[in-house]
């Protein structure tokens, strides 16, 4: 199968995005569909690119990140916004 580690890494970015989207859970079914589609995608997958699959998981940002910014004074009128990158 061509493009089974791009295809991979779709399908789990869209599986976080689809429990996000519902509150964390899926129904059984749905886990179930999207498991099968990973497998196989997985087993389409050499060594290395498997290897690299979990390397990109692994480095996954797994909560909230603080952006470096800071707040700054904005009186009425200002064009200026209240925050800015650090």
């Amino acid at each position: 199968m061509r493009g089974a580690a791009a295809r991979y890494r779709e399908l789990l970015i869209e599986l976080v995005l689809e429990r996000k989207l519902n509150d964390g859970t899926l129904l059984d079914h749905v886990e179930v569909e999207r498991a099968a589609e990973l497998d196989r995608c997985w087993h389409f997958m050499s060594d290395t690119e498997q290897e690299e699959a979990e390397a990109w998981w692994a480095s996954a940002p797994t909560g909230p990140v603080e952006l470096a910014s800071f707040d700054v004074k904005v009186d009425r009128g200002d064009q200026l916004l209240p925050r800015k990158a650090a």
